[in-house]
């Protein structure tokens, strides 16, 4: 097919302003993505800040629950072998009492039996008093028990704070990501466009020269 000569004049304006419209509308897109990957570099960074700073304060905070747990660990401990002397303290005076129950009853006089029923109230009292003393011990495990269990709420919260603070970071990482790929490909598309052209601009160019035309 012969192009006529009165068109032929116009064909490398055409393809020249052809160009020069492409890489307009490039610089326009690739403008356009630089500032999606700079906003989501932003955000990023931002969330990366915000988790740095807090990282310290929660990982502070995580480290004095866990030594409260720690600390009303042991004092249960302690609590539970009070309880377990007091208990065994209250078997010996069962064994006491029985004993001096049957003395009490191979007594014959009021001067036999007077000592030896003072001597059973005496554990009476005791006994009374060690089982008070196990009531006091398990309201204070059980206010321990409370106050571990606060502990250990705490330390989670801030585990579950981390993450979903890593998680925002993460998907602040993935958008920016998410941009640099969208540019990379334009940018092979781009180039790839723009070379066809300046190709055919030139070939045209040349193509010209030596026909002398």
């Amino acid at each position: 097919m012969t192009i006529p000569a009165s068109l032929k004049k116009y064909i490398a304006p055409a393809i020249i302003a052809a160009l020069a419209l492409f890489l307009g509308l490039s610089l326009i897109s690739a403008w356009n993505l630089r500032d999606d990957y700079s906003a989501n570099w932003a955000t990023w960074q931002a969330e990366r800040k915000a988790n740095a700073a807090e990282l310290g304060d929660r990982l502070k905070e995580i480290g004095q629950a866990q030594a409260r747990a720690a600390e009303l660990d042991r004092l249960l401990k302690l609590k539970d072998a009070d309880i377990a002397r007091k208990q065994a303290e209250i078997a010996a005076a069962d064994v006491r009492i029985s004993d001096l129950d049957a003395a009490l009853a191979g007594a014959k006089t009021d001067a036999e039996r007077v000592p030896i029923l003072t001597a059973s109230v005496q554990e009476w009292k005791g006994k009374f008093s060690l089982a008070v003393g196990i009531i006091s011990d398990q309201k204070d495990k059980i206010f321990s028990l409370e106050l571990k269990v606060k502990s250990v709420e705490t330390v989670a919260a801030d585990y579950a704070a981390l993450y979903a603070g890593k998680t925002k970071e993460a998907d602040a990482c993935a958008a920016v990501v998410k941009s640099l790929e969208r540019d990379l490909r334009w940018a092979r598309f781009t180039g790839k466009v723009k070379s066809g052209l300046i190709l055919g601009a030139a070939a045209y160019i040349v193509v010209n020269l030596l026909s002398g035309k």
